[in-house]
């Protein structure tokens, strides 16, 4: 990957950009190229992992 890539915020999930209809947030600490996700990719993950979270309200 060239630094430009680096730099894109994309989905750690679904590898995809932001949009207006799903924007991207950072549900935790983690930074550079795994900072970054849609709430429904991670509802997507959490679901598949079969871990419990904290906060359902995400």
């Amino acid at each position: 990957m060239n630094d430009q890539e680096d730099d894109q915020e994309v989905c750690r999930v679904c590898r995809c950009e932001a949009t207006e209809e799903e924007p991207l947030f950072y549900p935790c600490k983690c930074s550079g190229s795994i900072r970054y996700v849609h709430q429904n990719c991670l509802h997507e993950w959490l679901a598949h992992s079969k871990r419990e979270y904290v906060n359902k309200s995400i």
